[in-house]
């Protein structure tokens, strides 16, 4: 799954402002959690590109791990409390 994928799930999602919390603040936490996991498995791939003719295993290993991170960002959001 790639980061596009991702983006138009996030897009359904939609979590909902747990009781007591501050919608503009809830929104800001989960906002930059996600963005941040989704920049991080970007750079993640732009940087085994860039890297994997002359270590082609790892590049792959770090372009698991960064589908990983970003998979785990969307599962976290879909485990929000309702």
């Amino acid at each position: 799954m790639n980061i596009r994928d991702h983006r138009v799930i996030l897009d359904d999602l939609q979590p909902k402002v747990p009781p007591g919390d501050d919608l503009e603040i809830c929104s800001e936490l989960v906002n930059f959690v996600v963005r941040r996991s989704l920049r991080l498995t970007r750079d993640i791939q732009r940087l085994a590109g860039q890297r994997v003719d002359a270590a082609p295993t790892s590049s792959l290993l770090a372009v698991e791990f960064g589908a990983i991170v970003a998979g785990e960002a969307i599962e976290w959001v879909r485990r929000w409390p309702a």
